[in-house]
């Protein structure tokens, strides 16, 4: 499970800004692989970058 956190950490924004709804990259990131949000979450990336996660 570590490894799919980095992943998707690694292809959000990385700027906690909060837009998401979550105090930091890394609840989001926690939040995507628990099934609880999705790429889409993130403002600060690109529709390509919101689909690789949704991927993942």
């Amino acid at each position: 499970m570590a490894k799919k956190l980095e992943e998707v950490l690694g292809l959000l924004g990385g700027v906690d800004c909060g837009a998401c709804g979550y105090a930091s990259c890394a609840e989001c990131a926690e939040a995507i692989i628990a099934g609880e949000a999705t790429g889409e979450a993130c403002v600060m990336i690109d529709e390509d970058t919101q689909e690789k996660i949704n991927k993942l």
